[in-house]
């Protein structure tokens, strides 16, 4: 399922739209890309694969599950980054 992208209000202009797609074996695990069909990413986890999950543009401040500005960083130098979210009992 894809969530639908959030609303633009808070957007930067000219900023990046992040592609945010979760492992099929891990919903825990994140691959985040600047582009919808990312060129360079890692094999999923346990022969799973990476399905999208939505779709948020730059707003240039903290958010929750990732930095925008490693996530940038890392898709420069990487192609993608890698964001995983756990949750705590």
């Amino acid at each position: 399922m894809v969530i639908p992208p959030e609303p633009a209000a808070d957007k930067i202009p000219g900023g990046v739209m992040f592609h945010i797609f979760r492992a099929s074996t891990d919903p825990g695990l994140f691959a985040i890309a600047d582009r919808a069909r990312p060129k360079r990413f890692p094999p999923a986890p346990n022969g799973g694969e990476w399905q999208l999950f939505k779709k948020v543009p730059e707003i240039g401040r903290r958010r929750v599950g990732f930095s925008e500005a490693q996530a940038k960083a890392d898709i420069i130098r990487y192609g993608y980054h890698l964001a995983s979210i756990r949750t705590v009992q």
